[in-house]
């Protein structure tokens, strides 16, 4: 049986980078990078609370990718944000120091922030249909 409370911690982090990532988008003069962070965080948690969900192990990473693929047996539809995956984890690290790539454009920012919304809407519907935790 998957550990509700360590689910909800992970549930608890991920709305948290989410939320950070929807406010600063709302605000036109935000940080792209800082947006693009904070969604792949959240998605990097929403899918680390699935595995736990169904009772799986994972490594220490931020490389989505190999996450989705632990997934992928359990929970088909994460397989569709492959390419997704590839761009977010580049924001989890790379980003986030003064290198020579550039800064994330504002449709970049949206478009990872409508992936981090659809995962978001697949973890809840996940733990709703499932009532054995």
């Amino acid at each position: 049986m998957a550990d509700l409370q360590e689910i909800m911690a992970w549930k608890a982090k991920a709305d948290s980078d989410f939320t950070a990532a929807r406010d600063l988008l709302k605000i036109k003069s935000s940080s792209t990078d800082a947006i693009c962070f904070h969604c792949q965080q959240a998605v990097e948690k929403y899918l680390k609370a699935m595995l736990i969900f169904h009772g799986m192990e994972f490594p220490r990473t931020h490389d989505l990718s190999v996450l989705a693929e632990m997934l992928s047996a359990k929970q088909r539809e994460i397989i569709e944000f492959r390419e997704k995956f590839s761009m977010l984890t580049f924001y989890a690290v790379d980003v986030r120091y003064p290198d020579d790539e550039p800064i994330p454009s504002s449709n970049e920012a949206k478009q990872a922030f409508k992936c981090a919304k659809t995962i978001k809407n697949i973890f809840n519907k996940t733990i709703k249909a499932k009532k054995d935790i």
